[in-house]
């Protein structure tokens, strides 16, 4: 039996495949595609009582679906944890969709001087933007950044070096580099910042992957079945599992 990508009505088990890493979900009653959250308030709140807590409630919700999402994404793939980039404007730039217009740029910019130097590899990126107190816009990658090597660099002495060919690709700031020492921290430590981003206007994207990155995979099945019966390479099942 092979699982579906698709939701169905009634399922028993969900597996949530991020490369290597296999998550299960196992309900003692078969679970009931959501329809959406039902949550009571306190009768004698006014409505704008009740809209704040819906408010909250929604915020702290996709916010910790993207959490999820993140690190489902940098799990799924492992070769994209080995820098950690953070990119500042020199001037006060406060409009996030002006930023995210300068930050397609460097993209392009960085894969355009990548090329020329022969080192235009398979280029993985995620991006969380932040705001600094001054209100002024920054970036946090994680990037494999393969072509930003020199033979004989040390990672760990020579980052300055890396750092400032950033900054002349990069042009509106300064940029930083550092070298991802454990990929299984990375996660929790990028997505702190999305805790922060009540403060960017409706419908901002919060947070930015390059198309070639690998995304997790979530199969479904009515059955109750274990991680051991379940193949992630294939979405199939042991037909003695269940039998």
């Amino acid at each position: 039996m092979r699982a579906s990508t698709d939701v169905p009505e009634h399922y028993g088990t969900k597996f949530v495949v991020s490369g290597q890493h296999v998550e299960v979900y196992q309900y003692d009653k078969h679970r009931t595609r959501p329809t959406g959250r039902t949550t009571r308030f306190d009768p004698e709140s006014t409505p704008k009582e009740v809209d704040e807590q819906k408010k909250k409630l929604r915020l702290h919700d996709t916010t910790t679906r993207r959490r999820t999402k993140i690190r489902r994404i940098l799990l799924a793939n492992p070769d994209m944890c080995r820098f950690f980039v953070t990119i500042t404007f020199k001037d006060n730039v406060k409009d996030i969709g002006h930023a995210y217009k300068d930050f397609n740029f460097f993209i392009k910019r960085l894969r355009y001087w990548a090329h020329k130097q022969g080192k235009n590899r398979d280029f993985k990126y995620l991006v969380v933007p932040e705001r600094q107190k001054r209100g002024a816009v920054h970036f946090h990658m994680v990037c494999n950044a393969p072509f930003y090597w020199n033979k004989g660099w040390n990672p760990h002495t020579n980052n300055r070096k890396i750092s400032e060919i950033l900054e002349r690709v990069w042009g509106y700031g300064f940029a930083d580099i550092r070298l991802i020492d454990d990929p299984m921290k990375v996660a929790g430590y990028i997505s702190k910042y999305l805790t922060k981003q009540d403060e960017w206007p409706p419908y901002t994207r919060r947070y930015k992957v390059s198309r070639n990155v690998l995304h997790p995979i979530s199969y479904y099945a009515e059955p109750v079945v274990e991680k051991s019966d379940f193949s992630p390479h294939t979405g199939k099942f042991d037909a003695k599992a269940i039998l």
